[in-house]
């Protein structure tokens, strides 16, 4: 962690670098020591620059997945990556005004830019009375920077509240003392589990008491090896999934209950009957009772 706190403060002290080499034509070493002296003189420069920047990206990005918070829309989510070209555009076009009115008049005479200052390099500055640069300004970044949080709980809440879109089977049902194991059979010819997560399966009653404690693992052998942490298919064809999961109950306190649901993250999916979890000997669910649910 300290390490990468200094990588990201010694970014910040040269962060006007390309301005002083590209504009001014400054070697490597003089534009170093001409960009630390440029920070050092305006110690919050390089964050203002950066505000409006990180704060529209973030609202754009986080619109763009609105329509598909999980993850399950191949389209949505390419336009949300795109997104993330506003950040170097602006952050670029940002910093250069800032440097640009940061240079002293010796430095444009040396640069030859005297002739471009007042006229043509002005639409590049972040200070004035233009409409542009007002709204470049850290305080309206902040304002979009609120509206993006916003947005992003939106999604969050959204994305762990909603159903995933493949179709869940429950095959089997096997107890033992402290751990419970589920054999699934999971379909996605839509989305092709996309935005699909296996982890995030879990075992409470329909209020949401926990049953078993922590999921150990997804396979997709019986022997619980191979674990996985996402499922990806060329066409959603049907995947057997085995879950186990870790409970504080012996195998004879879980037959005892009643009101036992298989969830996906914050949403109950299927209810497991008791008569699978007092199958005897832990035996699998007898053929023809099989218990699924299917997103529409």
């Amino acid at each position: 962690i300290a390490v990468g706190v200094l990588g990201i403060v010694w970014c910040l002290r040269v962060y006007f670098y390309f301005a002083v080499v590209g504009i001014l034509g400054f070697a490597v070493t003089p534009g170093l020591a001409r960009a630390v002296k440029m920070s050092k003189a305006d110690g919050m420069a390089a964050l203002r620059s950066l505000v409006v920047p990180c704060a529209l990206t973030m609202l754009v990005t986080a619109l763009l997945t609105m329509p598909s918070p999980d993850g399950r829309s191949a389209l949505w989510m390419a336009a949300a990556s795109s997104a993330e070209s506003i950040f170097w555009i602006l952050s670029t076009y940002c910093a250069l005004g800032y440097a640009l009115t940061a240079f002293s008049e010796s430095e444009w005479r040396t640069a030859g830019l005297t002739p471009y200052r007042l006229e043509r390099l002005s639409t590049v500055q972040t200070q004035g009375g233009s409409k542009l640069p007002r709204y470049l300004r850290p305080k309206f970044g902040l304002w979009l920077c609120a509206a993006a949080l916003c947005c992003m709980a939106v999604n969050l809440t959204r994305q762990l509240s909603e159903p995933p879109a493949a179709s869940v089977t429950i095959k089997s049902v096997a107890v033992a003392d402290y751990s419970i194991k589920i054999e699934l059979q999971v379909e996605d010819r839509a989305y092709r589990f996309r935005g699909f997560h296996p982890v995030a399966f879990s075992v409470k009653t329909k209020t949401g008491f926990p049953v078993a404690q922590s999921l150990s693992s997804v396979s997709l052998t019986p022997d619980g090896k191979g674990v996985i942490g996402a499922l990806s298919s060329k066409d959603g064809a049907a995947q057997t999934l085995f879950l186990t999961f870790a409970s504080g109950k012996t195998a004879a306190a879980l037959r005892e209950l009643d009101n036992v649901w298989l969830w996906y993250q914050f949403q109950p999916l299927v209810a497991i009957p008791p008569e699978l979890l007092r199958q005897p000997d832990s035996a699998a669910q007898p053929a023809g009772l099989q218990l699924s649910y299917r997103f529409y």
